[in-house]
C-alpha cells in the first residue's frame, strides 16, 4: 500500500509523513498528512518558528503536581533500556504525534476509558509518575477542544531518571470513580 510523498506547501521538499487521529462513528481513523517543513531557507520552517513557552503546571502543597502517563508496562520496561520514553499515547510515538500526552491525577480515570477502553492486552497497563521539574523538554497544558478542559503534554522525550513512580492502573478501581 503505498502512500505518496509529502512536501512542504511553501518551498516543495520532501517532508515527514505524520500521523493524527480523528474520530469517525465513535471510532478513530488515521488521518496522513505532511509533517513540519525542516528546510532551514524555508519560511514555513519549524526552525523558525519561536517556541511557547512552557507552562509551569499546577502546585500541590508548593510543590508541582506530577504528570501521569498511562502506558503498557512492556513499553516502559523498553524506555528503561534506552534511557528515556518516546511513546506519545496508544500506538503513536512522539515522533508521530509531536508530543507525549499526560494528564493529572484527577483526569486518569476518562483518559484511560478514552484511550484504552475495554483494552485486554496481553499486557498490563502501568501509571508512570513523572516529575515535571525532571523534564528536559518544555510542557504546554493544551485543550483538545477550545475552550475544554487542558490536559498537560511534554514536547520532547522523557527521560527514565524524570519518572519517580510506577503505579499498576486497576481498571476496577478507576470504573468506580
Amino acid at each position: 500500500m503505498g502512500r505518496e510523498e509529502q512536501v512542504c506547501p511553501v518551498c516543495g521538499q520532501p517532508v515527514d509523513t505524520v500521523v493524527r487521529r480523528h474520530k469517525t462513528l465513535g471510532a478513530f481513523v488515521p488521518l496522513w498528512r505532511p509533517g513540519p517543513c525542516r528546510n532551514p531557507q524555508c519560511p514555513a520552517s519549524v526552525a523558525r518558528e519561536p517556541e511557547a513557552p512552557a507552562q509551569p503546571g499546577p502546585r500541590v502543597g508548593g510543590m508541582p503536581e506530577p504528570l501521569l502517563h498511562l502506558t503498557e508496562r512492556s513499553l516502559w520496561e523498553r524506555a528503561r533500556a534506552t534511557g528515556s520514553y518516546q511513546m506519545s499515547t496508544r500506538g503513536l510515538t512522539l515522533q508521530q504525534e509531536g508530543f507525549i500526552h499526560c494528564s493529572l491525577r484527577h483526569q486518569v480515570p476518562q483518559v484511560a476509558r478514552w484511550v484504552y477502553g475495554e483494552y485486554e492486552g496481553p499486557d498490563e497497563l502501568v501509571l508512570l509518575v513523572i516529575d515535571p521539574e525532571r523534564l528536559t523538554a518544555p510542557v504546554r497544558f493544551e485543550a483538545v477542544k477550545p475552550g475544554g478542559e487542558e490536559f498537560p503534554h511534554i514536547y520532547g522525550p522523557i527521560p527514565v531518571s524524570a519518572v519517580v513512580d510506577v503505579e499498576v492502573w486497576d481498571r476496577g478501581a478507576a470504573a468506580q470513580e
